[in-house]
């Protein structure tokens, strides 16, 4: 993160394009949170006070950032030019919190004089004076509509107050120790707070009765309702985010990485993610919302693996002969289909009946209708291993690569005959149907790439250029450009119309053994023999964040059909990481359920 003390703050902008984070040493930080493969130029010093920044605050219209600092200085900001707009020093004392009403026309702070005041945003002229507090004001937020305010404070309680007339609404009690944080929930009928007593509470908003009380193994610094407004977030002293929600007494999700107490949570705008600061002088991103991301066992020596269209199913093939169907979503295991063949090298699932089809290494293909009885069919179509496999998108075609140094185009109304037989000098690895139907494309051992006309068998261009065997290949879903994985240790990508390389893409230092591009065609992922899984941005060819595997040799990889997650399968495992933007490999680049 580039901080150099224990950070304390954090708050993302309201489009979620950047994070804002402070510090112990008064450094005010901001990440774009769209370019973290670009480290460390995602990340640069906006502005510093005198010493800690305890709070950060967004304008609604993402252009004021506004900074609490124990300086006894509130900062208001101009994003653009990071230009310091007002400077808010009425308490006299250390200043802890900070929020934006709802136009921006009013911020509102706390502090050790034991208030929180409202202030003019335009002339730093003070409004409102919220006073009754007996200790600190750590945290003030206002509600929705601008007319309520709550706080939470050293004395132990949160309070609700009218800010409008500064008059006290409703107080909570209950906490046994300091309460560090308060926050509304999103209808704003209850509120949560953060306790140095262990525990983290939910209360009803109206009445002022405790709800639910989530108890900690440490005090808990900060409190964040998630998305559905019920659920909450917390950032405990012992360096763990927990999800909690009413009706469970332990934690539904946990997430495991920082080093040193978390000071700071902060729910991305679309809940999609959460940012924790921690003691351990970094910053962290993490997907809270949805499932789980399991590093699941898969069969030993895991060689293919493929989503079907609709997304709702993920198989897995290995040495063993033996696929196992997953649920595309969640991961768990939903069946084991045992094949009377050799080792399995590739599958795919037929894009229009679901049926799945596995090239093995005794030149049989086999076909596996999924259902009650998991029925299979297979022929022998080629006389030695069968490499690669893939459907047709209309799927009326079947092809195929082989040892032999061939390709097949077959129609899967009787594919045990070919329609088109094409040759390269050595072996074929991999072949791969283009968008439309009408080419299909080899890589083989003689280092080319070939396009084929799929009714003619005709060679309609080469992509050459790669110093050793071309492994595997991907095509674009808008058929204009091709990705090539090579033993030379490069991704190729090219343009197709063309057959001109568009960028040469390094990173694996070995063998590059698959290679895929995100449905959207802006990310280009590629797994190594070392283990290693690589990112890069197709139309740049800029090197992204690389994820770590397992240390075995990575053989599988598929991207579900929405771009939202992609699978590996990396020796003995199959790893399921969501997400494909640069900042959701950075999160877990040494690919694990949880980030490190």
């Amino acid at each position: 993160s580039g901080h150099t003390a224990d950070v304390l703050a954090a708050a993302w902008s309201p489009d979620g394009g950047r994070l804002a984070t402070g510090d112990r040493a008064g450094a005010v930080r901001m990440v774009d949170t769209t370019a973290l493969g670009a480290m460390p130029h995602a990340a640069w010093e906006f502005g510093r006070h005198g010493t800690e920044v305890w709070r950060i605050a967004w304008s609604p219209d993402g252009r004021m950032l506004a900074t609490a600092s124990a300086d006894a200085t509130v900062r208001l900001w101009d994003v653009a030019t990071g230009r310091e707009l007002q400077r808010i020093s009425g308490h006299g004392a250390k200043m802890y919190g900070v929020a934006f009403g709802p136009d921006g026309t009013v911020v509102a702070t706390s502090g050790a004089d034991r208030t929180a005041r409202l202030w003019d945003v335009a002339t730093g002229g003070e409004r409102v004076v919220l006073a009754g507090h007996t200790g600190t004001v750590f945290s003030v937020v206002l509600s929705r509509d601008g007319r309520q305010a709550l706080t939470a404070s050293l004395d132990g309680t949160a309070r609700l107050w009218d800010a409008e007339s500064g008059d006290l609404v409703r107080t909570f009690v209950g906490h046994e120790g300091w309460v560090f944080d308060a926050d509304f929930a999103a209808d704003e009928t209850a509120i949560a707070t953060a306790s140095r007593d262990g525990t983290a509470r939910l209360w009803n908003a109206a009445t002022g009765r405790v709800e639910a009380t989530f108890a900690h193994p440490e005090r808990v610094n900060a409190v964040e309702f998630t998305g559905d407004g019920r659920s909450v977030a917390t950032a405990c002293h012992d360096g763990v985010l927990r999800i909690f929600r009413p009706g469970k007494r332990d934690p539904v999700r946990q997430f495991r990485g920082h080093e040193e107490p978390i000071w700071t949570v902060a729910r991305g705008p679309t809940d999609a993610r959460m940012a924790t600061g921690s003691g351990d002088r970094t910053v962290r991103l993490w997907e809270t919302a949805g499932r789980f991301d399991p590093v699941i066992p898969v069969p030993a020596g895991a060689r293919a693996a493929a989503w079907s269209r609709d997304g709702t199913a993920v198989a897995v093939a290995s040495g063993e002969s033996v696929i196992e169907i997953h649920d595309g979503r969640t991961f768990a295991p939903q069946r084991r289909i045992s094949l009377d063949v050799q080792a399995i090298h590739d599958v795919a699932f037929d894009p229009q009946t679901g049926a799945l089809f596995a090239a093995c290494s005794d030149g049989i293909v086999a076909r596996t209708e999924i259902g009650s009885r998991d029925e299979t069919t297979s022929h022998r179509i080629h006389k030695h291993a069968v490499y690669s496999v893939d459907v047709s998108p209309d799927g009326a075609r079947l092809a195929t690569a082989s040892d032999d140094g061939t390709a097949t185009v077959r129609d899967l109304a009787a594919w045990e005959t070919a329609l088109q037989s094409v040759r390269h000098s050595r072996r074929v690895w991999c072949v791969r149907f283009a968008p439309d139907g009408e080419r299909f494309y080899t890589a083989g051992d003689d280092r080319l790439a070939v396009a084929w006309d799929v009714a003619t068998g005709t060679r309609r261009g080469e992509f050459v250029g790669h110093e050793a065997a071309v492994k595997w290949l991907a095509v674009a879903a808008d058929g204009g450009r091709l990705a090539t994985a090579s033993a030379d240790g490069t991704v190729g990508i090219w343009e197709v119309r063309t057959g001109k390389i568009l960028h040469r893409l390094r990173g694996p230092g070995c063998e590059v053994a698959r290679v895929a591009f995100a449905a959207d065609g802006s990310r280009v992922v590629a797994v190594a023999s070392d283990g290693s899984a690589h990112l890069w941005d197709a139309a740049s060819g800029r090197s992204l964040p690389v994820l770590r595997g397992s240390g075995g040799q990575s053989h599988a990889l598929a991207i579900s059909p929405d771009g939202h997650a992609v699978a590996i399968a990396a020796g003995d495992t199959m790893l399921r990481v969501e997400g494909l933007s640069a900042a959701d490999i950075f999160r877990r680049r040494a690919i694990s359920p949880q980030p490190r």
